[in-house]
């Protein structure tokens, strides 16, 4: 990877820097750890880093307490295992926040991690003096039928625990409780709205507590159709909608790909070649032929692309990383 480029992040504390991706290409990583080590360069003692991802939240829960079925492939969040567990190795102040839908009935191996992140919260619950009775009935049901609960009854389960956070539990117990809500409070289908629901799910973490946003460094990773200057998307909805922590504080540092191989964990999980980016790819591609040559096989970052068709970003786009033939 080629980057020289400086940045003082100092300015952006409380904001929210966002990265657009193409899932699954083995240069992305090399990115975000670069962008993370250049935040840490601007970080205060007692500052720390939210690595906000689109990736389920029990899937973090479980890495986090080692507890990944190594064996099977978590298909649409495998290519970011490896990021997550060298964030989570460095022991860096650096906070990973998924925030995609959980339990899927198509997809057994997102259901089968949510009910392992939900099964270790219930000994953990449980071993602490908390009422986990109508969890463990809920896990329950899920094991035998593989369905959820009738609605009425998910939601005596969320009372119950939230009625657990007024009881005189230790600050890791109320933490647990915390996390566990956001779990079971997560879409379950990936549903035309998906943007909004996302949106709602990142306002919703720092209201359960476990969050903090205006305090940190705040970096977003997205999958480049979340990431425009439509206000649907999660990007417009950070920058421009009323409720948000990020109100006019929303910034990104755009990526393009050409030529590119990708895993392609949603259809067929075959290795296929895509380019694509935050605007047309022909377009990027006319402006990026008057730069030095790209690292071939590489990613290079780069400044002073200027388009007219960028000017919907109105001026928040930091610097770029392009990714170039990666095999």
């Amino acid at each position: 990877m080629v980057d020289t480029i400086d940045v003082d992040f100092s300015s952006y504390k409380g904001s929210l820097i966002c990265i657009n991706e193409a899932h699954n290409v083995k240069t992305n990583e090399q990115v975000y750890l670069s962008v993370i080590h250049k935040m840490l360069k601007s970080c205060k003692h007692g500052d720390s880093i939210n690595l906000v991802l689109e990736v389920p939240y029990s899937l973090v829960y479980l890495y986090n307490h080692d507890a990944v079925n190594t064996d099977t492939s978590t298909r649409v969040t495998d290519y970011l295992r490896s990021l997550i567990c060298s964030v989570r190795d460095s022991k860096l102040p650096v906070r990973i926040v998924g925030y995609d839908v959980e339990y899927d009935e198509g997809r057994t191996i997102r259901r089968e991690n949510y009910l392992r992140a939900l099964r270790i919260m219930s000994q953990g619950l449980s071993r602490h003096g908390a009422s986990v009775k109508t969890l463990d009935e809920y896990i329950g049901s899920l094991l035998r039928n593989g369905k959820w609960f009738k609605s009425e009854r998910k939601e005596v389960l969320i009372r119950e625990m939230e009625q657990e956070l007024s009881r005189p539990h230790d600050a890791s117990t109320l933490m647990e409780i915390r996390e566990l809500l956001f779990v079971l409070s997560a879409e379950h289908t990936v549903h035309i709205d998906r943007d909004s629901s996302m949106f709602e799910r990142l306002i919703q973490a720092e209201r359960l507590g476990f969050v903090r946003y205006k305090a940190n460094f705040n970096l977003l990773i997205s999958g480049s159709a979340h990431i425009s200057a439509d206000s649907r998307t999660l990007y417009g909805l950070f920058l421009d909608k009323a409720n948000s922590p990020f109100w006019g504080k929303t910034y990104l540092i755009a990526q393009g790909y050409f030529n590119c191989r990708h895993k392609d964990y949603y259809n067929s999980g075959n290795n296929n070649f895509m380019s694509g980016s935050i605007i047309p790819i022909e377009l990027l591609e006319d402006e990026i032929r008057k730069m030095p040559q790209l690292l071939k096989g590489g990613v290079t970052a780069v400044r002073g692309i200027h388009l007219e068709t960028l000017n919907q970003f109105r001026g928040r786009i930091l610097y770029w990383y392009l990714h170039n033939e990666v095999y």
